[in-house]
């Protein structure tokens, strides 16, 4: 199940840097439309809430039923505050999103690489 968790996740992230990538060559330099901002906002909010519930099931869950049994590494957990901190900074940038910013996009894309990095590292230590 865990791993289908991470692959569904994985999947997003994926799908997002495309599409992403895909609107910033589009646009090329100049500032999204309104459809680009509601469809990027709306986009963010599910991929939040997916990933947030994802790591409430883990720390409220998982985690502790591993830690009766195994020596579960602490650093797991601790990523999930790395993983916050991405999710503040994206969450801001989305949140300041406009029809009339050329930079919202391309800042966006780079926060989110930023991000997937991270992530995908810490998917990884999880397996």
């Amino acid at each position: 199940g865990w791993m289908h968790a991470h692959n569904s996740i994985r999947c997003e992230v994926d799908e997002f840097t495309k599409a992403l990538a895909a609107t910033a060559k589009r646009l090329k330099g100049s500032s999204p439309a309104e459809w680009e901002v509601s469809s990027i906002k709306l986009w963010w909010k599910s991929h939040y809430d997916h990933v947030h519930s994802h790591h409430a099931n883990e720390d409220d869950s998982l985690v502790p039923f591993f830690e009766e049994r195994i020596n579960f590494p602490s650093k797991c957990n601790a990523d999930h505050q790395v993983l916050t901190d991405h999710f503040t900074k994206i969450g801001k940038l989305v949140e300041e999103l406009s029809t009339e910013s050329t930079t919202a996009v391309p800042n966006l894309a780079k926060a989110w690489s930023e991000y997937s990095v991270d992530l995908e590292h810490h998917l990884k230590e999880e397996e």
